[in-house]
């Protein structure tokens, strides 16, 4: 195996910072760089849409052809002290959205996809796909094509049809051929096909290498094609396919064609995008039994007239878990999966890096909205954010209340005092520490919460008397 650079890079962290809080064993490898090469494979991240206004939003395993370096990107949640640590739950995470995507569609922006706008509609996956071509290799060596070697008076099978075209009898009545011509089916290296086969064998192994996959295997020797435009071997590949009847050509000829057809940068990533996206898919998975939870833009009605006009953006309540019990009868638990990792000042009492105003607005308004129209369920509203290293998945925090000190002018305009004033508890979203590893790994499993934990966790806790300061 090469001996390539790991370099780990924490998400969110700005591009004057780059790598961030990492641990200090990546920390040396990434200051020993020179410097040009630091700059080289920051430009080549920002190429690949890693850099989101000058914050590094890649999490996943990136091979960069560019420095022959592997960069690990990890959440922002995750502790920096080990990197073997890093790994494991990077590994997870990797796996988790191959199977969210596999078996709901769900596509993470930019999602095992290069940037390119002319990619197929059905992408393969290239960790599923790394493992097939490795593991092939491992066990067929690298692909060979079958050919027909016609001899004269050589070793292997008789041919009578070309016997008879190419040699001239003797005849005594009956025709006599003295000289006799042979096909031998024998195997041979493509000139085309096989150094591809032994590149796509490197990247992979590349790819698969900071996870600790098939660390003894013998590579082999590779031409460069980092800059190639792969494209231009699927039909070669394709009518290769049609030539043969060997299974396992056929699947090994369909691996190599999948990878070619994503384009140059398709086997060097590993990850996602948006983790935003992928938290909420998570959470939704393992909490939420309401497959779409999303709504249509609004539609405006405009006097004297009576076409429907559509506006833009619909409501959007991440997770919803309805059903009934003995105790309360019709239910529903309302989520919001937010990627903050909130920070608690005790001594200050103060709170950095959690949802703000807007979004514990948009959460009531969801509850208040949902709530006219079930009236007779009875209602939770929550926050999910991830927490890495908990002794339970997840567990409640406290709750959130939106700034209202705009409402003192209101009642002072109206000649109203507080005490007139209602104050509802419901008017209030619980927020919840989900730890990742727990839940990733349910995934993994298919595992979904069960009603009594909804209940005993989300419905009674909401319910109960809330001091919400007017």
């Amino acid at each position: 195996m090469p001996n390539t650079a790991i370099i780990f890079a924490k998400e969110s962290t700005n591009w004057k910072n780059f790598p961030g809080d990492i641990p200090q064993e990546s920390k040396s490898i990434w200051n020993a760089l020179p410097n040009d090469t630091q700059e080289k494979l920051k430009d080549d991240l920002a190429k690949q849409g890693f850099f989101k206004e000058k914050y590094f939003s890649f999490v996943g395993i990136y091979y960069s052809c560019v420095v022959g370096i592997v960069v690990i990107g990890f959440p922002k949640y995750l502790s920096t002290s080990s990197s073997a640590q890093i790994l494991e739950h990077v590994n997870l995470i990797c796996k988790v959205a191959s199977k969210i995507f596999s078996q709901s569609g769900i596509q993470f922006e930019n999602q095992f996809y290069p940037l390119n706008p002319q990619r197929a509609a059905h992408a393969s996956n290239p960790y599923d796909l790394a493992v097939f071509l490795l593991r092939d290799y491992a066990e067929n060596d690298l692909y060979t094509e079958r050919k027909r070697q016609i001899r004269a008076n050589g070793n292997g099978q008789r041919s009578w049809t070309q016997i008879i075209h190419r040699t001239t009898p003797v005849f005594d009545r009956s025709p006599v051929y003295l000289q006799s011509i042979t096909i031998k089916s024998i195997r041979k290296t493509s000139d085309t096909i096989t150094p591809l086969h032994a590149y796509i064998v490197n990247q992979c192994a590349q790819l698969l290498k900071p996870l600790g996959l098939f660390p003894h295997l013998t590579l082999p020797v590779a031409p460069i094609l980092d800059y190639t435009d792969f494209s231009r071997y699927v039909p070669i590949i394709s009518s290769k396919m049609n030539q043969t009847f060997s299974d396992r050509e056929l699947r090994l000829l369909r691996a190599l064609r999948s990878w070619c057809k994503e384009g140059p940068y398709n086997q060097t990533r590993l990850g996602v995008n948006s983790f935003e996206d992928f938290w909420e898919a998570a959470t939704k998975k393992y909490f939420g039994n309401i497959e779409h939870t999303s709504s249509d833009p609004p539609q405006y009605y405009l006097d004297r007239s009576s076409n429907t006009y559509v506006g833009k953006g619909g409501a959007i309540p991440d997770i919803l878990n309805a059903g009934t019990s003995v105790e309360f009868g019709a239910y529903l638990a309302i989520f919001d999966a937010k990627y903050y990792c909130p920070i608690f000042d005790d001594k200050n009492f103060y709170v950095y890096g959690a949802p703000p105003n807007s979004d514990i607005a948009k959460q009531i308004q969801y509850y208040y909205s949902l709530k006219s129209k079930y009236p007779s369920a009875t209602f939770c509203n929550a926050f999910l954010l991830p927490c890495y290293s908990m002794d339970k998945m997840y567990h409640c925090i406290g709750y959130a209340v939106p700034n209202t000190d705009w409402h003192d002018e209101i009642m002072k305009k109206m000649s109203l005092s507080k005490s007139v004033v209602s104050v509802n508890s419901c008017d209030r979203v619980l927020i919840y520490q989900v730890d990742p590893t727990q839940l990733l790994n349910a995934c993994l499993k298919d595992d979904h919460i069960s009603d009594s934990n909804i209940l005993d966790d989300f419905i009674k806790p909401f319910n109960k008397e809330a001091e919400v300061d007017s």
